[in-house]
C-alpha cells in the first residue's frame, strides 16, 4: 500500500545493466536496505564498481553487515558527503571507500544555477577530497530551460574540472589498509605537549595547573584516551602561544601566525588517518577550539595586571556605563555569532555581500577563512597603537587569537589537502595585515578629527 515499493529494493535490470557497461558506461549503484533482504549483495551487478547506498541506512544494517562487507569488497563505498548513514562507519573501516558529493533534487531545481553547482562540485574537488561527484538532471523551469541548464552543468563542470588537472575516469581502489606511522605519531604528540606547557608556564602556577586540567579535561571529554583528544588540546593550546608570549610589535602577528602554523602541522601528523581522512571520524570539539583560546588569552593578558581576586573586587564593585554595557553587548553577539556559524551547515549562513566576496575569491585565490579575514586586520590595528591602554589593545587581540584559532580549524580539516589550509592561511595574513594598516589609517584620522573637534567646542 501507498509508498511500500520505494522501501523494498527489487533489484536492477541486469540485461541494461550489461547494455550500458558494454557500451562504456562505469557503473554505479544504490543498494537499498530493507528488513526482508534475505542475502546482501545478491542484487549487487557484477558491473557495477561504486555502491551509494540509498537513503538513510546502508544495506544489511543493523543484522548483516558483515554481508555487507563481504559484498562491497573490490568495489568503492561512497561517503555521501553531509549525509550520515547508520551502518557507515563500521562499513567503511573495512571496505574500500570514497567521498561524494551530490545535492537534493528539490534544492537544485530551485536554488541553484549550473555556474553555482560548477563552483560548489569544483570546491569540493579541490579542497574536501571529494572523488565522485553525484549529477542530477534538472527536473523544473525555475532556473530557466532545463534542458539547457543540465547540457550546461555537465560540459561547464567536465571543463572547469580538467582545467584544473583533474581527470574525469574511473577511479582506482586506494590503500585501505593505509595508516600513519606509530613513532611519527609520538614524536608530533610531544611537540603538542612542549607547547601546551609553555602556553601553561605563561600563567601564574596555581592558574597554570587549574588551565592545565582544563585542557586535559576537555581533551579527555571530546576525544578520550586517543590521538584525538591531543589534537584537540593542539587546537586550544597554539592559538593563544603567538600573542602571549611575543611583545605587541607589528612584528608580532606574522611571528603568532607562524607558531600557529607550526601548531596546525602537529594537529595533522597527531589526528590524521584513514578514518580522519574519510571524515568518518571528524575532528572532535571544534565549539571549544572557538571559546577556550580567546578566554585562555583573556586570563593571562588580566593576571599580569592584576591578582585574580583584585579582578573580582573590581568586577562586583563595578558599575558600568551604559555605552560600555552596548560595547559589551556587541562583542558578545559577535562571539556568538562565530560560534554558531562553525562547521559546513551554520545555523546562520553567510550574507549575500560575503558570498560575493568568496565567490571573487575563490576565482582568483584559495578561499581565506572570514574569521582570519575580520580577526587579523583587529589585531593589527591593537599591535600599531601603541598609545591606546593595555586593556583595549588586549580585547582587541582576543580577536586576533579568534583567527589564530581558525587557522589551526583548518588544519582540523584532515581530508583537505594540507597545501590548501596552507595557503588559505597565508593569503588571509596578508589580506588581513593589508587590511589592518588601513584601518590604522583611519582611526589615526578620526581619532584627530574628534579630537580637533572637541577643541573647537
Amino acid at each position: 500500500p501507498g509508498d511500500a515499493l520505494d522501501d523494498r529494493p527489487a533489484g536492477p535490470d541486469r540485461e541494461a545493466v550489461r547494455r550500458w557497461a558494454a557500451a562504456g558506461f562505469d557503473i554505479g549503484y544504490r543498494p537499498l536496505n530493507s528488513p526482508n533482504l534475505k542475502r546482501v549483495g545478491d542484487d549487487y551487478p557484477d558491473e557495477a564498481r561504486y555502491l551509494i547506498h540509498a537513503k538513510q541506512q546502508v544495506a544489511g544494517h543493523p543484522h548483516a553487515l558483515e554481508e555487507t562487507q563481504a559484498a562491497s569488497q573490490g568495489r568503492f563505498t561512497a561517503l555521501i558527503e553531509g549525509t550520515p548513514q547508520f551502518g557507515m562507519q563500521s562499513l567503511a573501516a573495512e571496505v574500500p571507500t570514497l567521498r561524494l558529493l551530490s545535492f537534493a533534487a528539490d534544492y537544485q531545481n530551485q536554488r541553484l544555477s549550473p555556474d553555482d553547482l560548477i563552483e560548489k562540485f569544483l570546491l569540493a574537488a579541490n579542497e574536501r577530497n571529494v572523488r565522485i561527484l553525484y549529477l542530477r538532471a534538472y527536473t523544473e523551469e525555475q532556473q530557466g530551460d532545463m534542458l539547457a541548464n543540465t547540457e550546461a552543468l555537465i560540459v561547464g563542470l567536465y571543463q572547469a574540472l580538467a582545467g584544473d588537472g583533474f581527470l574525469v575516469a574511473p577511479l582506482t581502489p586506494p590503500d585501505a589498509s593505509l595508516q600513519p606511522a606509530l613513532w611519527a605519531r609520538a614524536m608530533a604528540a610531544v611537540g603538542v605537549i612542549a607547547g601546551t606547557l609553555l602556553l601553561l608556564s605563561t600563567l601564574p602556577l596555581a592558574w597554570g595547573l587549574w588551565a592545565a586540567l582544563l585542557l586535559a579535561g576537555l581533551g579527555l571529554l571530546a576525544g578520550g584516551i586517543s590521538w584525538a583528544s591531543l589534537s584537540l588540546v593542539a587546537a586550544l593550546s597554539f592559538p593563544v602561544l603567538g600573542f602571549a608570549l611575543l611583545p605587541w610589535r607589528v612584528w608580532a602577528l606574522p611571528v603568532a601566525t607562524l607558531i600557529s602554523l607550526l601548531g596546525a602541522a602537529l594537529l595533522a601528523a597527531v589526528g590524521s588517518d584513514r578514518a580522519s581522512m574519510l571524515a568518518l571520524e571528524p575532528f572532535a570539539g571544534v565549539g571549544a577550539t572557538l571559546v577556550v583560546p580567546p578566554a585562555l588569552f583573556a586570563m593571562v593578558v588580566l593576571l599580569r595586571h592584576g591578582t585574580a581576586t583584585l579582578w573580582l573586587r573590581r568586577a562586583w564593585g563595578y558599575r558600568p556605563s551604559l555605552g560600555e554595557m552596548a560595547v559589551a553587548l556587541l562583542a558578545l553577539a559577535a562571539l556568538a555569532l562565530v560560534f554558531i556559524r562553525r562547521g559546513n551547515f551554520p545555523i546562520i549562513g553567510a550574507s549575500e555581500i560575503e558570498l560575493a566576496l568568496r565567490s571573487g575569491l575563490n576565482e582568483l585565490f584559495v578561499r581565506p577563512r572570514f574569521k582570519e579575514l575580520l580577526g587579523h586586520p583587529l589585531a593589527m590595528l591593537a599591535l600599531l597603537m601603541a598609545s591606546w591602554p593595555w586593556w583595549a589593545r588586549g580585547g582587541l587581540l582576543v580577536a586576533g587569537v579568534i583567527a589564530q584559532a581558525s587557522i589551526l580549524n583548518s588544519f582540523s580539516h584532515y581530508h583537505t589537502p594540507l597545501l590548501v589550509s596552507f595557503q588559505r592561511s597565508v593569503l588571509a595574513l596578508a589580506l588581513g595585515m593589508l587590511a589592518g594598516w588601513l584601518l590604522f589609517l583611519a582611526v589615526r584620522f578620526a581619532e584627530r578629527w574628534i579630537r580637533r573637534w572637541l577643541e573647537r567646542t
